[in-house]
């Protein structure tokens, strides 16, 4: 790991406005998504930040927003969200202009990749899946490093020959102005 979550801070500055997204828990159960949720926006309050939810099945105003943040979850279910409305193309569009930070774990950081072949292997993928990632990164992203289901698509993209990086639990990337930069996503 090569930082913490005040890295994220210094990075978008004290007091940005979070706009935080737990689609990726819509197929969860009501109580265990909104324990995930109030996680992450204590973890991003503790860090200086101003974290608000947005739930992406809703229209979505990023107006405020210096940073998206996407949660850890299901990453079809959350690639599906965030193509909702277009709201995929909307974000990718301000990322790129560097008018929006991005940053997520779990699934929320597997979306920033490219593509998301190889995540069906340990990821309910449902009917119809989308495999294109937002781009944000030029690799995959391997989330829970060192767990049974995360070697077997580590296994998966080795031999494939596909880019990609490790994160250990709490680790998170984070996208800033062509910046990528390792954090931990939640104090210990």
């Amino acid at each position: 790991m090569r930082g913490r979550i005040d890295e994220l801070t210094e990075l978008v500055g004290d007091g940005a406005h979070v706009a935080v997204s737990a689609n990726a828990l819509d197929a969860e159960d009501a109580d265990e998504r909104r324990r995930w949720l109030e996680l992450e926006l204590s973890s991003l309050t503790d860090a200086g930040l101003r974290p608000f939810e947005v739930d992406l099945r809703a229209d979505v105003d990023l107006a405020s927003a210096d940073l998206f943040w996407a949660t850890g979850g299901n990453v079809f279910v959350l690639r599906r969200a965030l193509a909702h409305n277009g709201f995929d193309a909307l974000l990718q569009e301000r990322v790129r202009a560097d008018e929006l930070a991005y940053g997520g774990s779990s699934a929320g950081a597997c979306v920033a990749g490219p593509t998301l072949r190889g995540i069906e292997l340990i990821d309910d993928a449902g009917e119809n899946p989308r495999f294109d990632g937002l781009g944000f990164v030029d690799y995959s992203i391997a989330p829970h490093a060192g767990t049974e289901a995360i070697d077997v698509l580590v296994a998966h993209l080795d031999q494939t020959g596909a880019p990609y990086r490790a994160l250990r639990d709490g680790q998170a990337i984070v996208v800033h102005g062509g910046h990528t930069s390792t954090i931990r996503c939640h104090r210990a």
